[in-house]
């Protein structure tokens, strides 16, 4: 599925909470089986409540009611999913980054995959550190990227 800006991060990084009504954002995704199942039941939520106009911390607060009262599924193991695309777009001030693995770790801290800075080339938490919801990316080396093929 292509997500749009509705999936930015709920709590961390708080820059990037705000990208959530942004029209440029298209992160083409792949999820996993289990990732089908614990992951995007999250990110159609969170895009249901955008839709219905909640701001920020209301779709924050709207997961974690969620969460807490067993409206989504227990994140209780790892999971993944895959944006190769070269041509993905995730907002203003990141533009067209590296393709990358997303794994989905429940409570990772960033210390946990190395201590990396955000948007290195290396193996690092993105969004929502600590939370049941983290997101590790480990960025793919762009000339791997799969290239839309000219018409």
């Amino acid at each position: 599925m292509v997500m749009r800006a509705f999936s930015a991060p709920s709590y961390t990084p708080a820059q990037f909470r705000e990208i959530v009504y942004d029209p440029t954002i298209r992160a083409p995704i792949c999820f996993s089986a289990p990732a089908a199942r614990m992951v995007m039941p999250y990110y159609e939520l969170r895009t249901k409540l955008a839709l219905e106009g909640k701001g920020p911390d209301q779709i924050a607060e709207g997961v974690q009611a969620a969460y807490v009262k067993g409206g989504l599924p227990r994140r209780d193991g790892v999971s993944f999913a895959y944006m190769w695309s070269a041509d993905q777009s995730l907002g203003s001030g990141i533009g067209h980054w590296h393709p990358h693995m997303m794994v989905f770790c429940p409570y990772y801290e960033n210390s946990m995959v190395g201590g990396n800075e955000f948007g290195s080339p290396l193996p690092q938490v993105s969004d929502d550190a600590g939370t049941p919801f983290t997101v590790v990316v480990i960025p793919i080396d762009d000339r791997l990227a799969v290239k839309a093929r000219a018409k």
